[in-house]
């Protein structure tokens, strides 16, 4: 390590006793010298930390004796030299930010000694070989910001010496292959960043001496297996940016030497936070933040001393937020997004006194006393008249028809958990509709902004109805079930509906307000040609077709969207798509005889669905 600049002389290729070359951490520049080939004694290549740059010379390991090749942290480009396969003796190869080319597939050859490899930050092409499960010695494997495309060779799980294995920022896809939980040695593991789909494998498990564990930015779905919690040795977990659902399991709460962080934001996870949590004594940072999970917030976080950071923004969470040091000093931004939460917390309404009172567990002694009595006398009295009404059904059917008309015509709300707003929470935040709200129109209707006090953001679609007597009350029952239908929907990337209001002629929808806007307006707009590469756009094909797949398959009954186009598909910041407007408006059309009538966009219908003269159009 000195300060030597300049290029290195084209004679040094003349010292035919060299066994090694260290010029590493100096300011050398230029290209190597073309004629620099690998003598038979040169063993040792060190130019690390300095400015070359060009292709390295095709002979640079002509001799085949090299056992540590050392390129880090130049400019070197084109591809490496194909001497390289048959240097068998090679024990530590780095090639670390450099802009090197070509295909990794063929680049490597036979190298029974291999310890070390790092071809990091470049551009390097081509597919993971399965003859990297040959070099038995490897114990650091390291290809992470390049171009490998395919799948995870479920060969590496030979490795059975490998400790550190990134895979990140490529192009990699297909599942993560169970067999890497042979790898019984490994503390580092990434695979961020790349298009990995399915489940994770329970084998993960195995892996006890793992530190870290990074899965982050790809498109894996399924639960978090509980075999994560015998991984007692992570440092730093982060699963952020899947598909993953159901609960988080309670075995989590055995990675007690947690302590970087434990990200699982960005997913669909549901249930409860769960309560054993605390036992992350070591914990600095926890993200669970754009999740389905609701519940309360655990009072035993709050005894999490060694917790900095929280977010829970945008789930489903409701109740009182802990009074410890970590959420006195979290800012209101990590509680958005959950309307039925309150607490000392700016943004947040303040909970009921009575409920935080020192009287409470008396107060509910009472209440129990006084209720219990009550109720098995008023469920006497229900079951009695219970079996009158069920005598005069026929006659009530008619009765409830009216009154279901009265009820729909004047104030009918049906919200979900959230409903911690009103209809004229609505009204205040956008001062009655007024058009500086507006932010779309449509042939059915317009879309409003309304920012509620908490800090929560509602999108309010006004439709517009025909006259409420002119619309069956069946029809009105059929809507109103499948609002209900739509707004238990709980998917990552479909937009969530809260419910709707039947008010003063007009009919209102409300979801949660998605920041980007449409797709279309995306797309047309200049932010689209700056920031919607490949892989942005391939994140937003997965994401919808995701939604697709659950609306189809998961949700009991299946739900068809029958319009999926570019201005139904709303973007997240950043640009998590998000399935919006089921069409519901078709069935608030007084004059509609068919309830099954074609329905969508043309550009994006099925084609067997669209009539024969719009067909004929389409296919102009």
């Amino acid at each position: 390590m000195n300060q030597l600049q300049g290029e290195l002389p084209e004679n040094i290729s003349h010292l035919q006793n060299l066994e090694s070359l260290l010029l590493f951490s100096n300011n050398l520049s230029e290209k190597l010298p073309n004629g620099l080939r690998g003598n038979s004694p040169l063993t040792f290549v060190a130019f690390s930390n300095n400015m070359f740059s060009g292709e390295l010379p095709p002979a640079l390991c002509n001799g085949f004796s090299l056992q540590y090749l050392l390129m880090s942290y130049n400019n070197f480009t084109g591809p490496l030299p194909g001497c390289l396969r048959n240097c068998s003796g090679l024990v530590r190869v780095t090639f670390v930010q450099n802009q090197l080319t070509g295909d990794i597939s063929t680049a490597f050859g036979v190298h029974p000694d291999l310890v070390y490899v790092d071809l990091s930050e470049n551009q390097f092409s081509g597919v993971l070989s399965p003859k990297w499960g040959q070099y038995a010695s490897l114990t650091a494997l390291y290809i992470s910001g390049n171009k490998i495309s395919g799948e995870i060779p479920a060969e590496l799980g030979k490795l059975i010496q490998l400790q550190e294995l990134s895979l990140s920022s490529n192009e990699l896809t297909g599942k993560i292959p169970t067999k890497l939980g042979d790898l019984r040695k490994l503390n580092h593991l990434n695979s961020s960043n790349n298009h990995l789909m399915g489940v994770i494998p329970q084998s993960v498990g195995n892996l006890h001496e793992l530190q870290e564990l990074d899965l982050s930015a790809n498109a894996l779905s399924g639960s978090l297996p509980k075999e994560l919690g015998n991984c007692i040795n992570l440092i730093q977990l982060n699963l952020s940016n899947n598909g993953l659902s159901g609960a988080i399991p309670s075995e989590m709460a055995s990675l007690i030497d947690l302590q970087s962080f434990l990200d699982l934001s960005r997913n669909s996870l549901t249930g409860p936070i769960p309560q054993n949590l605390d036992k992350l004594i070591k914990l600095e940072n926890l993200n669970l933040s754009h999740n389905n999970l609701s519940g309360r917030i655990p009072k035993t976080l709050a005894d999490m001393l060694s917790l900095q950071n929280i977010d829970l923004s945008f789930k489903e969470l409701m109740g009182p937020v802990p009074t410890g040091k970590v959420f006195q000093k979290t800012p209101a931004e990590a509680f958005t997004g959950n309307p039925g939460l309150c607490g000392v917390v700016k943004g947040l309404p303040t909970c009921s006194s009575g409920l935080a009172s020192g009287n409470s567990n008396k107060l509910k002694k009472i209440l129990i006393a006084v209720i219990v009595p009550s109720f098995s006398i008023l469920l006497l009295v229900a079951m009695t008249f219970g079996i009158l009404i069920l005598r005069r059904k026929l006659k009530e059917a008619d009765i409830e028809d009216r009154e279901a008309n009265k009820d729909l015509t004047s104030n009918s709300l049906i919200w979900g958990k959230e409903g911690k707003f009103t209809f004229g929470d609505i009204m205040e935040a956008t001062e009655n509709f007024n058009d500086k709200y507006c932010i779309g129109e449509g042939g059915s209707g317009s879309v409003f902004k309304a920012a509620q006090s908490t800090g929560y953001i509602l999108a309010v679609k006004r439709l517009k109805v025909s006259d409420s007597s002119d619309i069956p009350a069946t029809n009105r029952r059929r809507f109103e079930n499948e609002i209900r239908t739509l707004a238990g929907i709980r998917h990552r990337n479909i937009i969530k509906l809260h419910g709707f209001c039947s008010k003063n002629g007009y009919m209102y929808l409300v979801y949660e307000y998605v920041e980007r806007g449409c797709l279309r307006n995306v797309l047309n707009g200049e932010e689209g040609r700056e920031k919607l590469d490949w892989a942005a756009r391939l994140k937003i094909i997965q994401g919808v077709a995701h939604a697709v797949a659950y609306l189809h398959h998961d949700c009991v009954p299946a739900i068809v969207h029958r319009d999926i186009s570019l201005s139904n598909i709303l973007l997240e910041s950043d640009f998590v798509p998000r399935l919006s407007d089921f069409g519901t408006a078709r069935l608030l059309t007084a004059n509609s005889s068919n309830w099954t009538t074609i329905a969508g966009s043309y550009g994006y219908m099925v084609p067997c669905k669209l009539p024969s003269h719009s067909l004929l159009l389409l296919l102009r």
